[in-house]
């Protein structure tokens, strides 16, 4: 069986439940010879009004009252991905 289309990973052919990768921002830095592309991650910052929450159309991604910490509910996530 050949991956989802978009999906790639040597770990498994097919994908299973949420999965949600860090987001991978780039950018150039320099001129000429001594230019280069510049890659970092950028993971959730749990942060005090998340948008990732707002947008959910489902309610899979919510934030946890005791601690503030920013989860989603595999159960209800359709991978629509507007939290990313």
């Amino acid at each position: 069986m050949a991956p989802a289309a978009g999906f790639q990973t040597p770990m498994a052919m097919v994908p299973w439940g949420v999965w949600f990768q860090n987001r991978i921002h780039s950018f150039e830095d320099g001129e000429g010879d001594g230019a280069c592309t510049v890659h970092f991650p950028k993971s959730c910052l749990h942060c005090d009004e998340p948008a990732c929450v707002t947008v959910c159309p489902t309610g899979a991604s919510y934030k946890r009252a005791e601690d503030g910490i920013v989860l989603v509910n595999e159960s209800l996530c359709i991978g629509c991905k507007l939290c990313s």
